[in-house]
């Protein structure tokens, strides 16, 4: 937390609170690209953990094609299976799994970026299951000699359910 001189006093209490946990997590992965003719690029990968402590045993996995429509214009199929530990609401490491599916169109031109991704993915978090859609856009671009911006737009629709089937909207 934050102390502001000013602000502290008998009339102010202040709270403060310091933890540290490790959170050790080896794993291994691999990825293949394979360039098949001028126009189709295929990939796919694992990975997998090595379990320390009680986490569990995770594989992910990824697959992915491009397909070039020209220089400059592609489009991307990707499905995959993915786990990740976080930190929840205490200090035991949380896995997050989620299984996802993606349509992206990319531009890149001399002075333009553009991308938009059509995604739809579900997720397991402890108790919580979330099924979500969406759509994200992003383009960036040279405004002038050496300044370039970018913006970018997520629209997410979802719902989410607890094991006791109580269901929660994510919209």
């Amino acid at each position: 937390f934050y102390t502001i001189d000013y602000a502290q006093g008998p009339g102010f209490p202040t709270q403060s609170t310091n933890s540290t946990t490790d959170l050790i997590r080896p794993e291994l992965y691999t990825y293949l690209t394979y360039f098949l003719k001028e126009k189709w690029v295929l990939g796919g990968g694992i990975r997998s953990n090595f379990r320390t402590g009680d986490q569990r045993k995770f594989l992910s996995s990824q697959l992915s094609a491009k397909y070039k429509l020209d220089n400059q214009h592609y489009l991307t199929l990707a499905i995959g299976n993915y786990h990740k530990y976080d930190f929840g609401e205490t200090e035991t490491p949380v896995l997050n799994e989620s299984k996802q599916l993606s349509l992206d169109y990319s531009y890149s031109g001399n002075n333009l970026n553009i991308s938009a991704s059509l995604f739809a993915k579900d997720t397991q978090v402890n108790n919580l299951q979330s099924d979500l859609v969406g759509l994200e856009l992003f383009v960036q671009g040279k405004i002038i000699n050496k300044l370039r911006g970018q913006i970018s737009y997520s629209l997410i629709n979802g719902t989410s359910q607890n094991t006791e089937g109580i269901e929660i909207h994510n919209a």
